[in-house]
């Protein structure tokens, strides 16, 4: 249980963590958005139709 412990031991740590992994993310993530807002629609218009 050395996982939960070091979470319980130090919060700030891992939300430190967390807001630096998502910082770096952040272009991947608008990149990964961009592309799933472009293309997913016309895939449900090209699977709607018979």
């Amino acid at each position: 249980c050395y996982f939960w412990k070091l979470i319980c031991s130090n919060p700030k740590y891992l939300l430190s963590k967390l807001i630096v992994f998502v910082y770096n993310m952040r272009r991947h993530i608008t990149i990964i958005a961009f592309f799933v807002y472009f293309f997913y629609p016309r895939k449900m218009e090209y699977l709607r139709k018979p």
